[in-house]
C-alpha cells in the first residue's frame, strides 16, 4: 500500500516535498531569526514522519509552510524586499477579487456536479469494482462465510452488507491478520486450511488471481460466477 511506504525520491510527485524541505532549511539558515526548539521539534518530528510514511507528507507541509514563511519574510527584509501594505483595496481590485472567487466557485460546482452524477459514479465503479458479481450475490444469496479480495472489502460492506467481509481496506485495524489474508489470497502453502479454519464457503476474488487458479483445481469448490473482473466460488 503506497501511502504506508517511504517516499520514492525518484518519482516526480515527490519533488514538491523535496523543494519544500530545501526551501525550509535555506530560509532558516539565511534568516536572522532563531530556529527555536519548538519549531525544531515540530518540523523535525513531522519530517521524520514523512520520511517513514508518504501519507505524512501532508502533515509535514501543514507544519513547515508557516515556519518557512516566518523565516523567509525575515530573509527578504534583510535585502529590502518588502511589499508595502495597503489599508484597503481599490474598486478595481475588489471587482477582480469578486470575479476570481465567482470563477473558482463556478468551477468547483461544475466539477462536483460531474463527479457525483450517478452515471459517472456507476461507470467508475464498474471499471474497478465487482458490480456485476455483487449483483449475482444479492440475487442468488449463496451461503457464507465469505472470503473476499482486500481491494473490494469496502465496496462489499456497502453493496452486500448481508455478507460480513473477511478483510477490508483498513489495514491498520487488521494488523498481523493481514498476513493470514495474503497467504490465502496468494494461494501460498496451507491456504485451504485457512479457509477451513474460518468456515469459508464463499469466495469472491479477482479473475486470474492466484487464488482463482488454485480454486479451479481444488476439490469441493465450484465456480458459480465469472466475468472479466471477478470470480465467485462456492463450497
Amino acid at each position: 500500500i503506497q501511502e504506508w511506504n517511504s517516499p520514492d525520491f525518484q518519482g516526480r510527485e515527490t519533488w514538491p516535498f523535496i523543494a519544500l524541505v530545501v526551501a525550509l532549511f535555506g530560509a532558516a539558515w539565511g534568516s536572522r531569526l532563531k530556529f527555536d526548539w519548538t519549531l525544531f521539534l515540530l518540523t523535525g518530528g513531522t519530517f521524520f514522519m514523512a520520511l517513514l510514511y508518504g501519507r505524512n507528507i501532508a502533515v509535514f507541509a501543514v507544519v513547515a509552510v508557516p515556519v518557512l514563511c516566518y523565516h523567509l519574510d525575515d530573509l527578504l527584509r534583510q535585502h529590502g524586499w518588502t511589499l508595502a501594505t495597503r489599508p484597503r483595496v481599490s474598486a478595481g481590485q475588489a471587482r477582480l477579487n469578486v470575479a476570481l472567487v465567482a470563477l473558482v466557485a463556478a468551477g468547483v460546482l461544475v466539477y462536483c456536479a460531474g463527479v457525483v452524477a450517478p452515471a459517472t459514479v456507476a461507470q467508475a465503479q464498474a471499471q474497478t469494482l465487482p458490480v456485476a458479481a455483487v449483483a449475482y450475490l444479492n440475487q442468488a444469496q449463496p451461503p457464507g462465510p465469505l472470503f473476499n479480495s482486500y481491494n473490494w472489502g469496502g465496496y462489499l460492506m456497502f453493496a452486500a452488507p448481508q455478507y460480513p467481509v473477511f478483510i477490508d481496506g483498513r489495514t491498520d485495524l487488521y494488523g498481523p491478520f493481514l498476513e493470514v489474508y495474503l497467504d490465502t489470497a496468494l494461494a501460498r502453502p496451507g491456504w485451504p486450511a485457512t479457509l477451513d479454519r474460518y468456515g469459508v464457503r464463499l469466495v469472491i476474488v479477482e479473475a486470474t488471481s492466484p487464488l482463482d487458479a488454485a480454486l479451479q483445481a481444488a476439490p469441493g469448490w465450484t465456480q458459480a460466477y465469472a466475468d472479466a473482473l471477478a470470480v465467485i466460488y462456492t463450497r
